[in-house]
């Protein structure tokens, strides 16, 4: 494997809608067959800055998830795709990156499930359908 450079976000308080921002897939039941199923973007009531995405010109997928006890995958969307999903959505990075191994932003503005499962389950699937499997320990094996 060809060893990748790190392109930070260097502090930056917005992406365009062009930046790819990578998610860990922690449980194996969200990534089944080739398909992500809407369960890596559902917001919890611990989720209280917004669901953690990371810069993945920052780290590879492998060094992404060697930050988790257990990760069985990382997805990636476009933040355009995100902000297309619903207004109030979008992509917050955090202002100091270098402490974050993979820098870290924040989906921000979606619903927690358990105020608003609807409307939190729809979104989740939209962004689902935008993301694209970047590593998968299903298909590494």
């Amino acid at each position: 494997m060809i060893p990748r450079k790190r392109i930070p976000w260097s502090g930056k308080t917005t992406l365009s809608n062009e930046e790819r921002v990578a998610r860990a897939v922690l449980y194996s039941r969200f990534l089944k067959r080739g398909k992500i199923k809407s369960g890596v973007f559902l917001r919890k009531d611990k989720d209280d800055d917004g669901l953690t995405v990371t810069n993945p010109e920052a780290c590879t997928s492998e060094e992404l998830c060697a930050t988790f006890s257990e990760c069985h995958g990382v997805v990636s969307l476009l933040v355009g795709a995100i902000r297309e999903v619903g207004d109030g959505i979008d992509v917050r990075p955090d202002l100091d990156p270098s402490i974050h191994i993979c820098d870290h932003a924040n989906i921000i503005g979606l619903p927690y499930q358990s105020q608003d499962k609807d409307t939190a389950e729809y979104l989740a699937g939209l962004l689902s359908e935008a993301a694209r499997i970047d590593w998968s320990r299903e298909t590494s094996v």
